[in-house]
């Protein structure tokens, strides 16, 4: 009897450290769109990911060819309006002709597309975020710019991640508007 009282015992504690970790939410940190104070023309931004990026998990590249989606780690808001508020932010800060604003919150003839094709951390201690951008004006594409963006991750974990892609979006914002 006692020998069954103690092996009860031990497998409820080795159940207890089986627990799954809980779920943990990140948000880009410049993910709340602010509307400049200027009276520019307005350009309409619409970013659209790649398939992969589509999920609310985020990325982890683990080598060459191999991308893991995180089970616990996932975006706190859908990563293409995450995406467009940060752009439309780090475009505004540049000081261009143009007043950036996501595509939900205005309409407007001309339009700038950005297309994230990865958006992950990387096995080598960096991020990448690659992808490229179309001018729309009147139903008319013209072809933008390509970018790919290497960021050094500045530590372990899933929040530097996040730190270092928010960086390398200053980098795109720069690309696209040199």
């Amino acid at each position: 009897m006692k020998a069954l009282l103690c092996a009860a015992a031990t497998a409820l504690v080795l159940s207890a450290c089986a627990s799954a970790p809980a779920t943990e939410y990140h948000r880009l940190p410049d993910a709340a769109y602010r509307l400049p104070d200027n009276h520019k023309p307005s350009v309409v931004l619409k970013v659209v990911l790649a398939e992969p990026l589509k999920g609310n998990a985020l990325l982890y590249q683990t080598d060459a060819h191999t991308v893991h989606f995180a089970k616990q780690h996932l975006w706190s808001q859908a990563l293409d309006i995450a995406l467009r508020y940060q752009l439309a932010n780090e475009l505004n800060r540049r000081g261009s002709a143009w007043r950036f604003v996501p595509a939900e919150l205005k309409t407007s003839e001309q339009e700038l597309v950005v297309y994230i094709e990865s958006f992950q951390g990387r096995y080598d201690g960096s991020t990448q975020i690659d992808g490229y951008t179309a001018w729309r004006n009147n139903n008319q594409t013209t072809p933008g710019r390509n970018f790919s963006i290497t960021t050094p991750q500045q530590g372990d974990g899933y929040n530097a991640m996040v730190e270092s892609l928010s960086l390398g979006l200053q980098q795109v914002a720069a690309e696209i508007l040199p």
